[in-house]
């Protein structure tokens, strides 16, 4: 079975047992100081960013409400995270890492710290051969559930308001409230 058909929460007790029973055995390429920022991002071919930080590097509160943020991340204990990264380098991806992201990529999975980052793209993939045949791509994939699975384990409560949507959005939105038989809405406020 592909990391595609597992669900993010099979991903998560996978990734963190496996860890957990040789944990003596993964390599630590990165490891997460308590009031550092680590931060972990894999951005995707739709324009999609899914991206972590360390709960010791702030307040979820500071986190989700950072207005300068490119992406809402998830803040993810410590731990966790460290975990991930390890399991991040025993796929390969800091031998893998270029200093930069190409800008051809179509996914990329970036670790940042305060003093480096590191950029990991995904292999292009050639239809004549089959996946397990080409260097690097498993292991991407595999890293990309583990993320994945990380990111969707984790609860967040960014704060919002209807102004925060595209406005293509907020037209569907208001759109939906105005449609007839749509729940009413409240207007005292």
């Amino acid at each position: 079975m592909g990391p595609r058909a597992r669900s993010a929460p099979t991903f998560l007790l996978l990734l963190l047992a496996g860890c957990a029973s040789s944990s003596a055995h993964l390599p630590r390429v990165v490891t997460i100081e308590a009031g550092r920022r680590v931060r972990v991002t894999l951005s995707d071919a739709q324009g999609r960013m899914f991206a972590m930080q360390n709960l010791s590097s702030g307040s979820r509160n500071e986190v989700y409400r950072d207005p300068g943020a490119t992406a809402q991340p998830k803040v993810v204990r410590d731990p966790d995270l460290q975990t991930l990264l390890d399991a991040l380098a025993d796929r390969g991806m800091f031998a893998r890492a270029t200093p930069q992201a190409p800008a051809e990529a179509r996914a990329v999975i970036a670790v940042e710290t305060p003093d480096r980052s590191w950029f990991w793209a995904r292999p292009a993939v050639d239809p004549l051969r089959a996946a397990d045949q080409q260097p690097g791509l498993r292991e991407f994939d595999e890293a990309r559930g583990y993320i994945l699975a990380v990111y969707n384990s984790e609860m967040s409560f960014h704060a919002g308001t209807i102004d925060s949507f595209a406005p293509e959005v907020r037209k569907q939105i208001d759109d939906a409230r105005k449609a007839p038989g749509a729940p009413a809405t409240r207007t005292d406020k």
